[in-house]
């Protein structure tokens, strides 16, 4: 398997009579990434270096501190510079939107996936929606939520799993962009990180950092 084969591309085109078009960047353009998805980028990079903090209690926790006052997405690069290890393993960001001119939000997948320091795959950003189904704000659930879901969630989560298992990868990792995701997520497996960031953002109700150990 790659990182492509997790992405639900035949259930997602099932969903739609429509034509959908499918684009994906891989690690040779990363640069592209770090532009479309700066803030994740920075969350990638946050998370492996709290992991490392964890893993080596004596060293400078705040070397990269100039970096994470600025949300930069090169932190994963600072944190190789800083500890001589290969941080970012393997990315890809994949959009997918249906082509329809009678609608003005087309796109409905988005996944950025990565595999990090240690050995962590990580699901850094993960919407599908149907473009066809807004969600009046009276019924939304969760905050930013427009569409309706596409309920593909366990299928990305089963293929995340098979994935890990061909690549002995232990731990799938994500942040809860808000609170009320935490359940959603919990209700897949997944358990708010006992550190000191997990308990801080915890607080902070943003940004919740969570794992699920295979």
């Amino acid at each position: 398997m790659n990182l492509f084969d997790i992405f639900p591309e035949e259930s997602i085109r099932s969903k739609f009579s429509q034509e959908v078009v499918i684009k994906t960047r891989d690690r040779k353009k990363l640069g592209e990434i770090s532009q479309i998805k700066s803030g994740c980028m920075a969350e990638i990079g946050g998370g492996a270096w709290d992991r490392y903090v964890q893993n080596n209690p004596d060293c400078n926790k705040q070397a990269l501190a100039s970096f994470f006052d600025e949300n930069s997405p090169k932190i994963y690069l600072a944190m190789e510079r800083y500890t001589g290890l290969k941080v970012l393993k393997d990315i890809l960001y994949i959009t997918a939107d249906v082509i329809d001119t009678e609608i003005e939000e087309t796109q409905c997948a988005e996944l950025l996936l990565a595999v990090t320091w240690p050995n962590v795959l990580r699901i850094s950003d993960v919407t599908f929606v149907n473009p066809y189904a807004p969600i009046p704000e009276s019924e939304r659930r969760y905050r930013f939520q427009y569409f309706k879901g596409l309920g593909l969630f366990q299928e990305l989560l089963k293929n995340c799993e098979n994935y890990c298992k061909e690549k002995g990868i232990q731990e799938i990792t994500l942040a809860a962009a808000y609170i009320d995701l935490v359940p959603f997520f919990e209700s897949y497996g997944f358990r708010v990180e006992d550190t000191p960031a997990g308990r801080a953002f915890l607080e902070f109700e943003e940004g919740i950092p969570m794992h699920k150990v295979l």
